[in-house]
């Protein structure tokens, strides 16, 4: 198994293999940006740690900006 996945790493090619960083490189921004916004704004944070917050409620103070 580890030989195998060896052998698909060596023989990727170059374009999928920088495609791959590039979308690492974005991912790791995005979080980076997500994380950053949630230390500048407390109420944010108390709200994401709040344990009756449900994924309806997420949606809706993002798009509301509550």
């Amino acid at each position: 198994m580890i030989t195998s996945a060896i052998q698909q790493i060596v023989n990727t090619d170059r374009t999928e293999l920088k495609n791959f960083f590039s979308e690492v490189d974005k991912l790791h921004k995005t979080d980076e940006a997500v994380t950053a916004k949630i230390a500048n704004n407390p109420a944010l944070a108390k709200a994401l740690t709040d344990p009756n917050l449900t994924p309806t409620k997420t949606t809706i103070s993002n798009r509301t900006g509550e």
